[in-house]
Formats: C-alpha cells, sequence, structure tokens
C-alpha cells in the first residue's frame, strides 16, 4: 500500500510504499507524519514518514502489543486507540498512560474519541 504526497494542486509529487494498509495519520511537525499501519493485518505498528525536498523518507517504526488504529499528536505525546482502548505514548514510543477502555462492542474508541479527550482536558 502507498502514501502518497501530493503538491498545492493535489497531483501526486511521489510515494512511498508501505508493507500494509495504512489506516490513520497525524502530523508530529511540519514535516514528519505518523502513519498507523496494518490495523486488520495486525502488525501493530506506526510508521513515521519525513517529506524532505519533495521525497517520502522512512523514518524510525514503533511496534505495541496492540493494534493501532487511529492515532493524533498533541503536545509531544501519541494518543493511540485500538478499536476499545486509547492510550497515550511518548513519540518515542514509552506509553505514558491507558486514558479509555470499552469492551462492550467491537469499536468504542474511535478517533473522534480522542479529540474529544484531547479538547476537554
Amino acid at each position: 500500500m502507498r502514501v502518497k504526497l501530493l503538491d498545492a494542486q493535489y497531483k501526486i509529487v511521489t510515494h512511498t510504499d508501505l508493507r500494509s494498509c495504512p489506516c490513520d495519520m497525524c502530523n508530529t511537525s511540519p514535516t514528519e507524519v505518523a502513519v498507523t499501519v496494518g490495523v486488520f493485518c495486525n502488525t501493530k505498528t506506526v510508521q513515521f514518514l519525513t517529506v524532505n525536498n519533495k521525497q517520502i523518507i522512512k523514518g524510525r517504526e514503533l511496534k505495541f502489543k496492540h493494534n493501532c488504529h487511529g492515532i493524533t499528536h498533541l503536545n509531544g505525546s501519541l494518543f493511540i486507540t485500538s478499536m476499545t482502548v486509547l492510550h497515550q505514548y511518548t513519540l518515542a514510543g514509552q506509553l505514558v498512560k491507558k486514558i479509555y477502555e470499552d469492551n462492550s462492542h467491537e469499536y468504542t474508541c474511535m478517533i473522534d474519541s480522542i479529540i474529544s479527550y484531547t479538547v476537554s482536558n
């Protein structure tokens, strides 16, 4: 699966292949994004990508014990959902805390839950 870099006219400038399908992404800096990869393939990974001179460069990769579905970045922390759990991590992948868990259904913690949490706290 591919992540594509677009110009201001939405034309593809370049792309990079990932080993599994990307699910969600967020900016971590003006030139870097974090991408949750392979949620349905059970890879449990966040891949960092940097844009430099109109090229996409693969950076570090974080592996987790849980699936990685939704992701957002706020004040140096990554907030990652695994469909039923919301975790807070450092950018280096260290667990800060488990914020929320609801196993009553298959999809109880999506990206809207992250936005609501970060805005209200």
